[in-house]
């Protein structure tokens, strides 16, 4: 993605387009980013999914709820908002940045006081990346989110892609579709592997959180076995025997500059 999309908001008018085009099958809307609530015409795109009604799910950081909240409100009966925390005050704040946490922790709050009042009707999911400082703590993290009455929480195994890997997608992408026009590809970027020495560990924690009957929902990400969690940490194998990605039938992307691609 070149420096000039980044910077890019999608055109109200094309996203308005791109609902009128798709009403007859009411196709399911994902916002996601960068930040949907960045985008410096969210309220022109907030009127178009209240005319919709269609079901919406927006990734979010968290942070601009509160200044968006009448924007939000506007097409909420049908919406689903996956917020980002990862763990903690601390272990958030070192990846997220200072203040982050308590501000994205109050911002939920209000949406859950709002929705006991009727005043707010979305549901609120939470995605946390099970990152080393994480794995000791995730099962507090979750009776704390099921505490607040949060309805799902997401708790997202780290993407490794070995050095392997990512050679041979170079030369699957080069032999297909040419030389890459980024200087660094997407998938040279997942890199984070635990230590062997952590894997007890997290085999515990999954143990003890996959034994638990929690109120609101909980789902490892991908839906490993035991047997699936080290050769997925590892890049060893194909999780759950999945070797076709069907994207292409039933999901389209669109891209702040209309590019459409059929996957993120």
């Amino acid at each position: 993605m070149s420096e000039q999309m980044k910077n890019q908001d999608l055109d109200p008018e094309l996203f308005d387009k791109v609902m009128r085009e798709t009403q007859p099958v009411k196709s399911n809307i994902y916002l996601w980013g960068g930040e949907p609530l960045f985008h410096s015409e969210f309220s022109k795109l907030s009127y178009v999914l209240e005319r919709e009604k269609r079901i919406t799910a927006m990734c979010t950081n968290g942070i601009l709820i509160d200044k968006r909240m009448d924007d939000i409100l506007r097409f909420d009966h049908n919406l689903e908002l996956l917020i980002a925390v990862d763990g903690f005050e601390e272990e958030n704040d070192g990846i997220r940045g200072k203040g982050n946490y308590q501000k994205v922790i109050n911002n939920i709050k209000t949406l859950l006081e709002m929705r006991k009042k009727g005043e707010f009707h979305g549901k609120i999911s939470i995605h946390c990346v099970l990152s080393g400082s994480m794995v000791d703590k995730m099962y507090d993290f979750l009776e704390y989110m099921e505490e607040l009455g949060v309805d799902y929480v997401i708790v997202c195994f780290p993407w490794y892609i070995s050095e392997d890997t990512q050679d041979r997608m170079d030369r699957y992408y080069e032999e297909h579709f040419g030389t890459c026009n980024n200087s660094v590809a997407s998938w040279h970027a997942f890199k984070f592997k635990y230590p062997e020495g952590e894997y007890e560990k997290i085999f515990a924690a999954h143990k003890r959180i996959s034994e638990r009957v929690w109120k609101n929902q909980v789902k490892f990400q991908p839906n490993l076995e035991l047997d699936q969690i080290v050769p997925f940490l590892e890049d060893k194998n194909v999780v759950q025997n999945t070797y076709c990605c069907y994207s292409v039938a039933d999901r389209m992307e669109v891209l702040a500059d209309g590019t459409v691609t059929t996957c993120k």
